[in-house]
């Protein structure tokens, strides 16, 4: 009979790096929706950014420039219809301003007005840190309300859901700040095509 000593802070490390594993392919299995309204419906997701952007100090927004035609949205306003779009899954500025001509939800929480792309785009480029902070948040609610309470709960008893917690609210978090970046690229492309569709003068 043979006998192997292996030593505890060995088997520990084993069994942590086991258990990271559960947690980051049971992440891959549950990662973020593109429309987080997907997982905690449309109503707790505009609740959610409410939330989020009321944390928020007035005096910290940069309001952008006024448009000739429209005045811009008040800055908390601006911040809430873009958060709730990115979580959403609505990037693009001009996407945006079109999709607030025929939503009903995206008109009510404006007031029925439109400030237009280019005051958008503006409104996001001074804005860039306090939207992704914004959106983490509304993330990082969305992943507890999805995946860590039923986690907590399956697992009662036998293991602490705090460092899984931790793990998906760094994948939160990260998230919020890809879809942000993913805005401005969606806006270089729009700005790209129109260019490409303008003749040059002879």
């Amino acid at each position: 009979m043979v006998v192997l000593y292996v030593k505890r802070n060995d088997v520990e490390t084993t069994m942590k790096a086991a258990g990271q594993m559960v947690w980051e392919a049971r992440w891959q299995e549950c990662g973020l929706p593109e429309n987080l309204g997907d997982w905690v419906g449309q109503e707790r997701l505009i609740d959610l950014t409410l939330n989020a952007v009321d944390t928020l100090e007035e005096g910290r927004l940069d309001h952008a420039c006024s448009e000739p035609v429209m005045p811009p949205l008040p800055a908390r306003v601006t911040l809430m219809l873009m958060v709730y779009c990115y979580a959403a899954g609505v990037y693009g500025s001009h996407q945006i301003a079109d999709r607030l001509q025929r939503d009903a939800v995206l008109r009510y929480l404006t007031i029925g007005r439109n400030p237009g792309a280019e005051h958008l785009r503006r409104f996001r480029n001074r804005n860039r840190e306090l939207i992704a902070g914004c959106l983490g948040r509304v993330c990082c609610e969305a992943g507890r309300l999805r995946l860590v309470a039923p986690w907590a709960a399956a697992r009662a008893g036998r293991e602490p859901s705090s460092r899984f917690e931790t793990l998906v609210e760094l994948h939160c978090l990260c998230e919020a700040r890809q879809r942000v970046t993913q805005a401005e690229q969606a806006d270089e492309a729009c700005f790209l095509s129109l260019a490409i569709r303008v003749p040059l003068s002879p």
